[in-house]
């Protein structure tokens, strides 16, 4: 969290207090996070969003919009089009600058390999997902603040996601008492979804905030529990494995703070599976510009590993990627989705694309 607050800055006030409508018959907050606004628009990716996912939340009246990006995104369409429809929007984006993040990534890196020891530390794209995630949430509750009002759940979101179903399943929120997280991850592969989830307000901290080390030894008993053992040969701590680890600190640390045993004799993994209820939603698929180099080669990459059935999941940097998916106005796109087990999950666009 310390290495997240003090290595991000917001271009822009959080909230401007003077233009923004309190909204407080909303109950869910959306945290929409990262760059791909323009591929939103040109694979029509918001239509699927309003059908599969708004209107099983309660429709646009029941959701406000908090957005973390950069400057180019807030310029695209898309962004525009989630303008008209909750007017608050343009107050409740945060332009961050991830400035010299990328310099204060490597030098702690450094020291976390100067151990003798050896030891895991977090990927980049970790460091890039927890600054926007904690901006986002800090916005959320400089809006409650104002409000006078605390939403119930909070969705992380991405605008490149392709959400090919409903959220099936899901129960009504309102009827929901239990602290409840929702997630689509597949029995808490590897970690915990870092795509999308629905999180109770009372676990935002432990979900948005950041809280596990950044730096860990490889043969740390929770490291290996909760990561499923595809990290412990490799120096590099995932995105979904930090989230996992996150959600054990919470639970841990709010023990302590209410005198309880919450972690009690169960392992890592159990305790931190009986306070989720995963496989309740979908498993939205992230969306490529088919002539992005990175597609392209990820797309080589991934269709020559997958050939090879002694490589595990992570060895194929856990995706694969299928071309083409989705075709509007003649753009091809490319969606790379998450390996799980031995198959990848098939996408049949025939009905809706």
């Amino acid at each position: 969290y310390v290495f997240f607050k003090k290595n991000s800055t917001a271009s822009q006030p959080l909230i401007d207090f003077d233009s923004v409508k309190c909204r407080n018959s909303a109950t869910v907050a959306v945290c929409l996070l990262g760059s791909g606004f323009d591929l939103r628009t040109r694979a029509n990716l918001n239509e699927f969003w309003m059908r599969e996912v708004v209107a099983p939340l309660g429709g646009v009246s029941n959701l406000e919009i908090f957005i973390a990006t950069n400057e180019r995104n807030i310029k695209t369409k898309a962004y525009r089009d989630l303008s008209k429809l909750w007017s608050n929007v343009p107050h409740l984006t945060t332009v961050t600058e991830l400035g010299e993040l990328g310099s204060k990534y490597s030098e702690t890196q450094k020291v976390c390999n100067a151990t003798a020891k050896r030891r895991a530390y977090m990927q980049i794209s970790v460091a890039v997902q927890g600054t926007r995630k904690l901006e986002c949430l800090e916005s959320i509750k400089a809006m409650e603040r104002h409000c006078k009002h605390r939403y119930r759940w909070i969705v992380r979101d991405r605008p490149d996601l392709y959400h090919s179903n409903t959220l099936i399943r899901m129960p009504d929120l309102g009827s929901v008492d239990d602290v409840t997280t929702f997630l689509h991850s597949a029995q808490l592969h590897d970690g915990m979804s870092d795509r999308f989830g629905i999180i109770h307000r009372d676990h935002a901290e432990a979900y948005f905030r950041g809280l596990a080390p950044v730096c860990l030894p490889i043969d740390s008993y929770v490291l290996q529990e909760l990561c499923n053992g595809f990290y412990i040969n490799k120096t590099n701590l995932y995105n979904e494995c930090h989230l996992a680890l996150s959600y054990h600190h919470f639970l841990t640390q709010q023990g302590q703070h209410t005198g309880t045993n919450v972690v009690g004799h169960n392992s890592p993994f159990s305790n931190l599976k009986s306070h989720l209820t995963p496989g309740f939603i979908n498993r939205p698929l992230i969306v490529r510009d088919e002539r992005n180099r990175a597609c392209l080669a990820q797309k080589a990459a991934d269709l020559e590993c997958a050939k090879a059935t002694t490589h595990t999941p992570r060895d194929c940097n856990g995706n694969i990627t299928a071309l083409p998916i989705i075709v509007d106005n003649g753009i091809a796109m490319c969606v790379s989705y998450l390996i799980h087990n031995d198959h990848a999950h098939t996408l049949d666009t025939s009905a809706r694309s």
